[in-house]
């Protein structure tokens, strides 16, 4: 989700908590949130979903008329919490769900995302510099039968093989790259291997997708939603193939008669402390406490992960950065000293 969808998302939530706190019909709650500006095809949504509850249609199916629109997640909560009579304090919970959501997403392109938009940013210019510029110097110097300085023919050589169907073409496969790994391998024992060498990355990874996992865990349990199809849910939540298929290994462990807190810890990589407090929990009927826990825990050591991979990334950024800016200024600025030299000695 962007920002913009998580404000409009945040925002809807908000209003419907607070009008059926003070008592209000999720039907006048719908008609008063109407009044203030949304998506034009969410506001479509939200319009029929409005005329079914007139109608009399249930909340549960009503819903269904912004799929697409809203949050499947948030769909299935609601509906759920709509059926268990538990609407009000779950739509509490969302709203703080997706509030920390929304904020680790703004944190996370703060700190990672833009230095990368930097470079490249730098990068494009570097390209239209040597395609648009130094052509330029290319046809004085042939006009003067002047020779090229090496370095700049060098770089002019090398830019022969970065036309822009090539550029487009790298870019296109370090999408699929980065589209792949997210759904295949982060979180598997695949990607620790991958990221032996990066452990501040691997654990970054780990514990983003456990905490994910947990969050969404304890939000589907506390509408009421049953056991398994929480676990199927909170698996979808983190997008993340390897989750969604140790999700079912846990849903057939529950069947088979296995507790619940062992089938977390057989089949996903939770950190040993975090085993024994889910274990803990389960004994002693504090489970929601103990996947609360866990959940801070884990976005805690995600943050902190994050924290140390910037500090980082930052002087290796400044570092390329400032060899790029420097070849590139080596590069245009060479032949303007020889062609002044020349003129010079005219």
């Amino acid at each position: 989700m962007k920002n913009r969808e998580y404000e409009e998302l945040i925002n809807l939530i908000e209003q419907w908590y607070m009008y059926l706190k003070g008592g209000y019909t999720l039907s006048q709650a719908l008609d008063f949130s109407l009044q203030d500006k949304f998506d034009k095809n969410l506001k479509t949504s939200l319009e029929f979903m409005t005329d079914d509850l007139n109608k009399g249609i249930s909340p549960e199916k009503a819903v269904t008329r912004c799929s697409g629109d809203l949050p499947e997640f948030f769909i299935k909560m609601f509906q759920m919490a709509s059926r268990r009579g538990r609407l009000t304090q779950t739509l509490k919970n969302l709203k703080n769900y997706y509030k920390k959501r929304a904020d680790y997403r703004r944190e996370l392109i703060k700190k990672i995302y833009y230095p990368m938009f930097t470079m490249m940013f730098f990068m494009l210019m570097i390209f239209i510099s040597l395609n648009f510029f130094l052509p330029a110097l290319i046809g004085v110097y042939q006009d003067m039968s002047l020779e090229m300085p090496y370095l700049t023919k060098l770089f002019l050589s090398l830019n022969d093989f970065l036309t822009l169907p090539v550029i487009i073409l790298l870019i296109f496969l370090i999408w699929a790259a980065g589209i792949l790994l997210k759904r295949k391998f982060l979180g598997t024992k695949t990607s620790y291997i991958l990221f032996d060498k990066m452990p501040v990355l691997s654990s970054f990874i780990r514990f983003r997708l456990l905490g994910a996992f947990f969050d969404s865990l304890l939000l589907s349990l506390e509408s009421g939603t049953e056991i398994t199809e929480s676990i199927r849910q909170s698996a979808e939540v983190t997008e993340n193939d390897f989750y969604i298929k140790k999700g079912e290994e846990i849903i057939a462990d529950l069947n088979s008669g296995r507790s619940l807190a062992e089938s977390l810890n057989r089949w996903l990589p939770i950190p040993e402390n975090l085993q024994e407090i889910l274990l803990g929990g389960e004994r002693t009927g504090s489970f929601l406490k103990a996947v609360s826990f866990c959940a801070q825990y884990c976005r805690r050591k995600e943050k902190g992960y994050m924290d140390r991979f910037s500090v980082s990334l930052e002087p290796a950024l400044i570092l390329i950065l400032a060899v790029m800016v420097g070849l590139l200024a080596v590069v245009l600025l060479a032949p303007l000293w020889e062609l002044y030299g020349s003129f010079a000695g005219i």
